[in-house]
């Protein structure tokens, strides 16, 4: 009898540590679990963060942050002839810094393509200047900002000197793009009507790649 007892007091303690035992593991794989969900999740949210990220840098860089303001006016005289158009800020873009390190202003025609006409200009054409920015409202600095409207003059005879011609005609078009550090390309595209008057409306609307707005 002595021994018998001795037995299953064995037995009993056997018990223990095996039961002692699968809690530790049982613990332990909750551990685990609880930190592969943790870094699972971490990584999760990391990529939803970026894809945000990646997603407002395309919108920022696909949609333009300059809008034309008004209609485009062509001034044509027996000595000269200027394109002029006014620019304001797009809602929700940040400023747009026009000074020459920050904007590129290309022309283009079906007999001649200039990759930048503008050397900084932000005071009107001056002597020699192809193309020029007038502040019209703002705040005396260099960028376009909410609630400010800028005026872009091309002196096109300037544009033109030394090509087969030297002015637009009546049936030309002509291009211009505005292109900022930061932000999509306002595109400007005319073609000139048959009939040319000193002042010529040449209209308000925007090219905006795949058709008019």
């Amino acid at each position: 009898m002595e021994i018998r007892k001795t037995y299953k007091k064995g037995v009993g303690r056997r018990r223990g540590l095996t039961g002692l035992e699968t809690a530790i593991i049982v613990i332990a794989f909750v551990i685990i679990a609880a930190a592969f969900s943790f870094t699972v999740l971490n990584m999760g949210f990391t990529t939803a963060a970026k894809s945000r990220e990646v997603i407002s840098a395309g919108m920022e860089e696909a949609s333009s942050a300059i809008e034309l303001d008004g209609a485009v006016i062509l001034h044509n005289t027996s000595t000269y002839q200027n394109v002029t158009f006014y620019i304001k800020l797009s809602v929700g873009k940040q400023p747009v810094d026009l000074r020459e390190n920050n904007m590129t202003v290309s022309f283009t025609t079906d007999f001649y393509h200039a990759a930048n006409i503008y050397d900084g200009g932000t005071n009107g054409l001056a002597s020699g200047e192809k193309a020029a920015f007038s502040e019209i409202t703002g705040d005396g600095d260099n960028l376009l900002e909410s609630g400010e409207k800028w005026m872009l003059k091309i002196n096109v005879s300037k544009v033109l000197e030394g090509q087969s011609q030297t002015k637009l005609n009546s049936g030309d078009w002509f291009t211009v793009e505005l292109k900022p550090t930061t932000g999509g390309i306002l595109t400007i595209k005319r073609t000139l009507p048959s009939n040319i008057d000193t002042v010529t409306d040449l209209g308000t609307y925007m090219w905006m790649g795949d058709g008019l707005r």
